[in-house]
C-alpha cells in the first residue's frame, strides 16, 4: 500500500488518516489547555502533556481551541497511544465520535472555519457565559 501525497508536502504519508500541521490550535483536558503539534480526524499529538497523562489512559477533549473560532465545546473522548520524548508530546486517538464531533474535528484539522458547520456548533465566548 503506498501513501497519499497532500498538495504541498513531499513525503508520503504512511498514515491511514492525513495528518495536518495543529498551529494555533488547543484541546481543553480536564480544565487545562494543551497546544495540539499536528491532528487528523482518528488522532492528534498532544504538546506539554508528558507527565500528566500516560499511555492507556482515556480521558475527554472537552474544548477544541482555535484562532478564528475560540472555544468550542467538543467532548470527544481520546486515549494516550505513546510518549514521544524527542517531540516532548503524547500521541492519542480518537475514540467512538458523534457526527457532530466529527464534523467540528474535520473542519479543525483541514483549516476550515467552524461556521460553515452552520448550527452544530455552539461557541462559548463571553456573552455565552450569560446565556446570551
Amino acid at each position: 500500500m503506498s501513501g497519499r501525497k497532500l498538495a504541498g508536502y513531499k513525503d508520503d504519508n504512511k498514515r491511514r488518516d492525513v495528518r495536518l500541521d495543529g498551529k494555533g490550535v488547543k484541546f481543553v483536558i480536564g480544565g487545562h489547555e494543551f497546544p495540539v503539534g499536528d491532528m487528523s480526524v482518528g488522532g492528534f499529538r498532544l504538546k506539554g502533556a508528558i507527565g500528566k497523562m500516560r499511555p492507556g489512559q482515556k480521558f475527554t477533549v472537552t474544548h477544541a481551541v482555535t484562532e478564528d473560532d475560540g472555544r468550542v465545546p467538543l467532548g470527544a473522548p481520546a486515549e494516550v497511544v505513546r510518549i514521544d520524548y524527542a517531540e516532548t508530546s503524547l500521541g492519542c486517538r480518537f475514540g467512538k465520535l458523534t457526527g457532530g464531533q466529527f464534523r467540528i474535528i474535520e473542519a479543525i484539522a483541514m483549516r476550515r472555519p467552524l461556521s460553515t458547520l452552520g448550527g452544530t456548533v455552539k461557541r462559548r465566548g463571553f456573552f455565552g457565559l450569560f446565556g446570551g
